[in-house]
């Protein structure tokens, strides 16, 4: 198969007109359905074969010089392919410097999210000089395009020429997640552990596909076992572990580790020779939640100012500032900063817990004990594994049920007190050395007798 594109040759115009290739959509041709399953070994001969190809050689060496950059470059590769086939071998044109030019134009015009005509320069490629260099970026585009089958094949054809490509296998990995294919991921993870290769990349797609299935000690070890990989090679790592197992470790309400984990991987992608400024933002954007989670609005501030000073524009990190602002509890920019924390347009259940628990937080600066409670309730419901927010659920609720009692609400203080112990216990179940859960139990006790 090959795209005409610009131009309709005459002959292929006869081939057409006489039902022997028809054209497909982006005006590709190919050799009739009717005709695929005839053994054409039969009918044509070595001699036919070849001068097929120097036929094809010869034209596609006129063509090459006719078209933009691109089009020369996937002229002058299919000239050399046919040419080698051909009864006249000289007739393939040499390409010192041609495979670097294409490989390179291939590499723009895939940083440019032009994936259709990178593929298209990659396919011969892959024909006429496969390397381990050119299946990894086929990897990569095939998976930019979604053909993340394909994409595995091809990356591990580049982990099995060179050991220090294995990353684009979890690079595979963690994209065919993008498209709900686990099985994919999976086999991603499988081919490298085969080649005898761990790293943090592989580390960090096992700890997320747990995290998928809800197995969140599992996610954590394997976030953790990615911070150590990461931690003993860091030239040839990133900071990324640290990230993941910092955010899980936030959500389970182990602030103190998450601020470790967080800030060890800081470490690592500041001293990085090249350091990676996504990277950066997404660290030190969690760094600045853990703050407000301990409470420490200055240090939490300092973060957002290096954050803004690396992606101002970046839209997590809008969002995020506009929970510090409404977790600060400052009046004006506060009530302002809440209206923007709108639970509908979070992207996932994990974003919108978080921002129904910072709405929350603001309400209780402001001695809104019910409307935080309610906040607290639905980032529950959207994420029932979150340790600190049933913390922060269970303490306003016993707060509200001494404030109740005081008022002679009796009544309502027993309910508000049976639903703080049931979260507490709750709490239990997933942190057994939970000190605050047990603090909750014990007042529990002391104040309204429950058990």
């Amino acid at each position: 198969m090959f795209s005409l594109g610009w131009l309709i040759l005459p002959p292929v115009r006869q081939l057409i007109q006489l039902s022997f290739v028809e054209r497909s959509k982006n005006d590709n041709i190919e050799i009739v359905s009717l005709l695929r399953g005839i053994d054409l070994g039969q009918v044509l001969t070595d001699a036919l074969v070849q001068k097929f190809h120097r036929i094809a050689a010869q034209f596609f060496l006129a063509l090459a010089p006719q078209g933009d950059r691109v089009a020369n470059l996937r002229c002058t590769v299919e000239a050399r392919y046919h040419g080698l086939l051909s009864d006249q071998p000289t007739l393939a044109p040499d390409l010192p410097g041609i495979i670097d030019g294409a490989l390179g134009a291939a590499n723009a015009l895939a940083n440019a999210d032009k994936l259709e005509d990178a593929k298209a320069i990659i396919d011969q490629l892959i024909t006429d000089q496969p390397s381990a260099e050119i299946y990894e970026l086929a990897a990569l585009v095939y998976a930019g395009l979604g053909e993340c089958a394909e994409a595995l094949v091809f990356a591990k054809e580049a982990a099995g020429m060179d050991r220090d490509r294995v990353w684009i296998l979890t690079e595979v990995g963690r994209r065919s997640m993008h498209i709900h294919r686990e099985d994919l991921a999976r086999n991603a993870i499988d081919i490298a552990k085969a080649i005898g290769h761990d790293s943090p990349f592989v580390a960090v797609l096992e700890g997320n596909i747990q995290l998928k299935h809800g197995q969140i000690d599992e996610a954590i070890d394997s976030f953790r076992r990615g911070a150590v990989l990461a931690e003993t090679e860091p030239r040839r790592s990133d900071g990324w572990p640290h990230f993941h197992l910092g955010r899980t470790l936030l959500r389970q309400g182990k602030v103190a580790e998450a601020i470790d984990a967080l800030t060890r991987g800081e470490r690592i992608e500041e001293e990085r020779g090249r350091r990676k400024r996504d990277t950066l933002v997404a660290i030190r954007t969690q760094l600045a939640i853990a703050y407000v989670y301990e409470g420490r609005m200055d240090v939490a501030e300092r973060y957002f100012d290096l954050v803004a000073e690396l992606d101002s524009g970046n839209p997590e990190v809008a969002r995020a500032f506009s929970i510090f602002r409404a977790a600060s509890g400052a009046p004006t920019p506060a009530l302002d900063a809440i209206q923007k924390l709108d639970p509908s347009r979070a992207k996932n259940r994990f974003d919108r817990c978080q921002i129904h628990l910072f709405r929350g937080l603001f309400f209780l600066n402001i001695g809104y004990r019910e409307k935080a409670s309610e906040e607290f309730s639905k980032a529950h419901h959207a994420d029932a594994t979150n340790v600190f927010v049933m913390l922060r659920w269970a303490d306003t609720l016993e707060q509200m049920a001494r404030d109740l009692e005081s008022a002679g609400e009796s009544e309502a203080a027993r309910y508000c007190a049976d639903q703080a112990k049931d979260i507490a216990d709750k709490i239990l179940s997933f942190d057994t050395a939970s000190e605050e859960a047990r603090a909750i139990l014990e007042r529990l006790y002391d104040t309204f007798g429950i058990q």
